[in-house]
């Protein structure tokens, strides 16, 4: 067998192997995991909060209720890379844990944010009798909580509200969420602003051009690349917006329309879905992260008969558009809401607890590989198929390279040696000279095509 047709073949099944591998990457989203610690796992909780500690690639799990609907303020370690609950008495450096200072009491409801200097914040939540308006800083170097005293512009309390990082300018945005035990409103449809560096609330104007026309809760808010806070979903009630509104019809309904605040200019603006883009299912509960390329993924909630969902949505936030994300690999998780998901380091997303109704609540944990899911449309195929063929075919042309420079210095030697033996008159030698260039058929591989 001569060889180009080796390199040929050799080609083909490697091109064979990279497009099974392929496909395997592309349609396997979810990440079959195995978990140690269990024992130290929390209990089934749902509308918890999760952040991710950079500093040690640990997630941090704070609050929530349980199925009995009673509230708690634990506070639970997940190694992300151990993939393992930590014991409460330590930390990943297997230290003693030990919680100082003014720890903040039982809550669900509530949201966590994480600062650049490694403080968690926690704003807002409820338990059986109030909703709270204190926020509380977590030092997730020293193990502390600091209750923030701030007696200026205090905002309403509220749960089932969202919340951003905007890093610029060391503020947290929060929008939206109740301010009363009630689950179908009124809900709140303000921005308030909280400076972390000077600790000092402010409110944003409500009432803009493109601003929510009602008050949401339940939503969910990321802070993209670009420093806009995109408000997706949630539950919202047009017959009550305040407090002594009357109104014959107390239900409540569910969004699916898209809102974006421009944090730097501090404005609403407008949120245009592109004329191809498919319209998610309406939905909150749910959970949304942002992408290392720049898009928004959705996982889960409640849809607009309170019934959970377990489908993802991806939404391309430079061209405003919808894709559904089959997720087609096992060992995913079951429908739900309530739950928290978080971005970590090695580019997954990481979905915890949550509860599917009333009764049946969840303390598991997948994993979610987000690269696979922005390498899911048929455009994105094809252009990683054809860099792969470019990079194949650039190795066969290597290939040849190395056999026609090999040969062409073969020929060189063969030739300074046919000449030494003529020059000594040395027939046999040149007669072996000349049966090895016949045998070796030294023609170039290049010429042979």
């Amino acid at each position: 067998m001569n060889k180009p047709l080796i390199y040929i073949l050799l080609l083909s099944f490697c091109l064979f192997n990279v497009s099974k591998s392929f496909s395997n990457f592309v349609t396997d989203s979810w990440i079959t995991i195995v978990i140690s610690g269990t024992e130290n796992a929390p209990k089934e909780v749902s509308l918890h909060s999760a952040a991710l500690n950079p500093i040690n690639n640990t997630m941090i799990v704070f609050g929530g209720k349980d199925s009995d609907h009673k509230p708690n303020n634990n506070l639970t370690i997940y190694d992300l890379i151990q993939d393992s609950w930590l014991a409460k008495n330590k930390n990943v450096n297997h230290t003693k844990l030990n919680l100082a200072g003014s720890i903040p009491s039982e809550r669900y409801g509530h949201v966590a944010l994480t600062t650049p200097d490694n403080k968690m914040f926690i704003f807002g939540g409820r338990n059986q009798s109030t909703v709270f308006n204190d926020i509380y800083k977590y030092n997730m170097v020293t193990d502390n909580w600091e209750l923030i005293n701030v007696t200026v512009n205090l905002p309403k309390g509220r749960w089932g509200h969202s919340g951003v990082l905007y890093s610029i300018y060391n503020c947290f945005y929060f929008y939206g969420g109740s301010n009363t035990l009630s689950r179908d409103g009124p809900f709140l449809n303000d921005i308030i602003k909280f400076d972390f560096e000077r600790n000092e609330w402010s409110t944003i104007e409500e009432k803009q051009l493109f601003s929510p026309k009602y008050g949401l809760f339940l939503h969910s808010s990321i802070m993209t690349l670009t420093n806009q806070m995109i408000v997706f979903g949630g539950k919202y009630n047009k017959n009550i917006t305040t407090l002594s509104s009357s109104s014959s019809s107390s239900s409540s309904q569910v969004s699916d329309a898209i809102y974006i605040f421009d944090a730097e200019n501090e404005k609403w603006v407008n949120a245009t879905l592109n004329s191809t883009s498919s319209t998610p299912d309406s939905r909150y509960g749910h959970t949304a992260v942002l992408t290392p390329l720049g898009t928004m993924l959705v996982f889960a909630g409640n849809d607009s008969t309170s019934n959970a969902v377990s489908s993802v949505w991806r939404y391309t936030i430079e061209y405003g558009k919808w894709e559904f994300v089959s997720s087609i690999g096992s060992g995913g998780p079951d429908a739900r809401s309530g739950h928290t998901s978080i971005t970590t380091l090695f580019n997954t997303m990481i979905t915890f607890g949550g509860q599917s109704s009333a009764t049946k609540f969840y303390n598991d944990l997948y994993k979610y590989n987000i690269i696979n899911s922005v390498l899911r449309s048929s455009s994105d195929g094809t252009t990683l198929v054809v860099l792969l063929s470019l990079v194949g075919a650039m190795i066969i042309g290597l290939c040849f390279a190395l056999d026609y420079i090999t040969e062409k210095n073969e020929i060189a030697r063969l030739e300074r040696l046919e000449k030494d033996a003529i020059a000594k008159n040395n027939e046999l030698e040149l007669k072996r000279i000349k049966k090895e260039r016949k045998d070796k058929q030294l023609q170039p591989l290049f010429e042979k095509f």
